[in-house]
């Protein structure tokens, strides 16, 4: 056996005893339902049709659906048409966007209305950035910011299909950006992790890129980015933080660093819009305990509706009540 193969299986072996710790009873469905097939949601851009009209163009096109949400509006297409979907001309033409429904759970409980200024901290590919628009009817203003270069020009294309008519790109890093960009009333820090949700465990080679020092660099750089988003955030705005990682160094250590760091700051608790299997934030995990409130995040398990991601809503208090 290959070097790279023998540390690609201890990999694997390491991850899946993490995630027998974090789920004691449930980490063989998790690890399952990672590996499976999963259905994809198309989130209709209400400037570009209405959706009844995308409902129907895709189930006469051959593509079952059914509707998630009118708000966003929402369709879910399972497993079995998840090709024809995202190839579908609806998606091509920028009229729909496919992406995991837990990214669009994310977006949901931040809440952003017309009358909101939004700031999407690290934007790309630029699912969510639509969704945020698709939420505020196009109205109102999104500042969406991605620091790497490939991924700003593939941000800007994707808003350049679907004609995003709220939108402002910038490239650079949202953590010196910040300070020139004023202040928002909300704010997604959807961060970069470890990516462990999207991890196939059936897929050795897929552990190469895991480990426990990535979970570390990661939870360093998140702190970074929601010191600054914490700037950027209006008294009485609103905070949604969010990773596709089980790590709770990623998730509950980095909130509970925040929440210590920035008192100002409340935790809320996550709605679940989309009825996804979910389970509390942790208080004790991996040898480490975290604060009580972290309960109030969400963990949102994957299944074959949706993928793995962590999610937690702060508010920031106003000045008067400090």
């Amino acid at each position: 056996m290959a070097r790279a193969e023998k540390r690609a299986l201890a990999l694997r072996a390491r991850f899946c005893a993490r995630l027998a710790a974090l789920y004691p009873e449930k980490a063989d469905e998790i690890l399952q339902a990672q590996a499976m097939p999963r259905g994809i949601a198309l989130l209709v851009l209400p400037w570009r049709a209405e959706l009844a009209e995308a409902q129907a163009q895709l189930r006469q096109d051959g593509v079952p659906n059914e509707v998630l949400a009118t708000q966003p509006p929402i369709l879910f297409v399972p497993a079995h048409a998840r090709a024809s979907a995202v190839r579908h001309r609806l998606c091509e033409e920028g009229i729909c966007y496919a992406m995991d429904a837990a990214s669009l759970a994310v977006v949901m409980a931040l809440a952003p209305t017309p009358a909101d200024r939004v700031l999407d901290a690290c934007a790309a590919p630029g699912g969510k950035t639509l969704a945020l628009a698709a939420m505020m009817q196009g109205k109102g203003e999104i500042v969406a910011v991605e620091r790497a270069k490939a991924r700003f020009f593939k941000l800007r294309a994707v808003l350049a299909r679907t004609r995003a008519p709220n939108v402002k790109a910038h490239m650079g890093d949202v953590r010196r950006l910040v300070p020139r960009l004023g202040a928002f009333s909300c704010v997604l820090v959807d961060a970069p992790c470890s990516t462990e949700a999207r991890i196939n465990p059936e897929d050795a080679q897929a552990f190469r890129y895991w480990s426990e020092r990535k979970i570390a660099e990661c939870a360093r750089r998140q702190k970074s980015i929601l010191a600054a988003a914490v700037k950027a955030l209006a008294d009485g705005g609103r905070l949604v933080y969010a990773t596709c990682s089980h790590a709770p160094e990623e998730n509950e250590a980095v909130l509970a660093w925040l929440l210590m760091r920035a008192p100002e700051l409340s935790l809320a608790p996550a709605p679940n819009p989309l009825a996804l299997p979910t389970q509390p934030g942790l208080c004790e995990a991996l040898g480490h305990r975290y604060p009580a409130p972290v309960q109030q995040a969400m963990r949102i398990l994957p299944s074959a509706r949706n993928g793995a991601m962590f999610l937690a809503l702060l508010r920031k208090s106003r000045a008067a009540s400090r």
